[in-house]
């Protein structure tokens, strides 16, 4: 075999591990979220009056935490975490207080601007995304199925951002166009400014949970969330078409 063949040969062989290695990851992180039990979930503000998300046009994921913490059989959603009105600061004279935000519920999964611990980024970490389609959930009035986000990675690792006010985790929800193509359908949230923004983590083996609207568009396709490297499970949807075209970015 002479010198460039030989040279070819390798590079075949190099390209046919890298590609089998790919997908024996695939297969594995699929094995990990069929066998991942979805705990029940209660909500504390369940409203009978829900509705689809009617969404046009290439959106802003708005994905926020619900809970967090240890895997449970059953997790009660606090909505309060992300309230629609601000809760109102406290005074000096009001005992009764009870604080609703996400750094007073969680004060240990919540990092201020200006601490000077550092973790990975949850987007380029292994995590494993599932999401429950048995269970619908209120979502501020719109029918949502539940996320459930577990790092399975031996990290800590920052998983999203907020105040007081307000915390998002970066998730995107993509969609299978008409030719068979993964198309991101939305932006992942961003904070116009940094200033005051503190840093959400997540232990190893420890869980989010968060939700994804369920939408009145007539096309139906497949859809799944992506966060970074890391890929939900597959589920049936609703988007409309429009929700693929980025000009307005």
């Amino acid at each position: 075999m002479s010198a460039s063949n030989m040279l070819i040969f390798v590079i075949a062989i190099t390209f046919l591990r890298c590609n089998n290695v790919e997908i024996q990851k695939s297969k594995n992180e699929y094995a990990i979220i069929k066998e991942l039990d979805f705990p029940t979930i209660i909500e504390t503000d369940s409203s009978s009056e829900m509705k689809k998300k009617e969404e046009m046009w290439f959106g802003v994921g708005t994905y926020q935490v619900s809970y967090i913490g240890n895997l449970i059989d059953t997790i009660v959603l606090d909505y309060k975490l992300n309230p629609i009105i601000p809760p109102p600061l406290p005074t000096d004279n009001d005992s009764n207080y009870q604080a609703l935000s996400f750094p007073d519920k969680y004060p240990d999964y919540y990092l201020e601007w200006n601490d000077s611990r550092y973790y990975v980024e949850a987007d380029s970490t292994p995590l494993v995304i599932k999401i429950d389609t048995l269970q619908k959930i209120n979502d501020n009035g719109i029918y949502s199925y539940p996320i459930l986000i577990l790092n399975s990675s031996n990290d800590t690792v920052t998983i999203g951002y907020g105040n007081r006010i307000r915390n998002y985790i970066p998730l995107t929800l993509e969609a299978l166009d008409n030719k068979k193509n993964w198309l991101p359908v939305e932006l992942a949230f961003t904070f116009a400014c940094g200033n005051g923004v503190g840093s959400i983590i997540l232990p190893p083996n420890e869980i989010v949970i968060s939700s994804t609207n369920l939408q009145s568009g007539v096309f139906k396709t497949r859809l799944r969330i992506r966060l970074g490297m890391n890929i939900s499970n597959e589920f049936l949807g609703y988007i409309d078409t429009t929700q693929f075209k980025q000009e307005i970015y």
